[in-house]
């Protein structure tokens, strides 16, 4: 459990709540139930909209890796059934293996996916821009961009 602790006007939560009650605790404290209900429903539509996309974009990724021997759709299902599985691991389980792995990856993806778009839009036109493989979005971008040729 994250020890969190909030406290206004008398009122305390224990050291033991996790961050998911944490903030709806705060929430509903400082909004109300009609705020409670509107942040619920922002967190909802930004988490399946995440999700979507996420998932759209891995499968066809591998999809494309495994060249047409497992379809598109099996892809969606599995990462589906996956996604799943691991969200049933709860909140606080999720950011204590994530943060470590995020916290590694994310500064040298960003800077050199960077690179590569500014050295990409600094070219000339008869070169082809550097393929990033360090960026997801960008590199799904690319190769969707060359099916299309």
């Amino acid at each position: 459990m994250t020890k969190l602790c909030y406290r206004h006007q008398n009122v305390r939560y224990s050291a033991e709540i996790s961050r998911a009650e944490l903030v709806i605790a705060i929430v509903q404290l400082l909004l109300g139930k009609p705020g409670l209900i509107i942040f619920t429903v922002v967190v909802a539509f930004a988490c399946v909209t995440t999700a979507v996309a996420l998932v759209c974009s891995v499968a066809d990724h591998f999809a494309m890796l495994f060249r047409g021997k497992i379809s598109y759709q099996t892809f969606v299902i599995l990462f589906c059934v996956f996604s799943a599985v691991v969200a049933n691991l709860g909140l606080d389980t999720i950011v204590s293996i994530a943060a470590p792995i995020l916290g590694l990856v994310y500064p040298p993806g960003h800077s050199s996916g960077s690179s590569n778009l500014s050295r990409s839009s600094q070219g000339s036109r008869n070169r082809k821009p550097p393929r990033p493989q360090t960026m997801a979005g960008t590199s799904q971008f690319i190769s969707t961009e060359e099916r299309g040729r």
